[in-house]
């Protein structure tokens, strides 16, 4: 569980940076990614399983959603 202290300062942290202007945003969000490293915990069950479908896909490109069809998908599902 968190400390409310961290939760506090998180909230802070997300308030300040939507504030920011959606430039700003963008390179926040490089400079936080880039600050991860490449890959999290193996442990982590969503790691492995988007192991898996980066080598389904490379094995069989065809398995790939095009831009298009991911939209069309996810709304689609939403139900719009």
């Amino acid at each position: 569980m968190y400390n409310l202290n961290v939760m506090s300062s998180l909230e802070t942290v997300r308030t300040q940076a939507l504030s920011l202007s959606q430039g700003e945003r963008f390179r926040l969000v490089s400079d936080l990614l880039e600050s991860l490293p490449p890959f999290p915990d193996e442990g982590d069950d969503g790691v492995a399983e988007g192991a898996r479908r980066l080598s389904e896909g490379d094995e069989d490109p065809s398995a790939w959603l095009t831009d298009e069809e991911f939209v069309a998908a996810v709304t689609s599902a939403r139900g719009k």
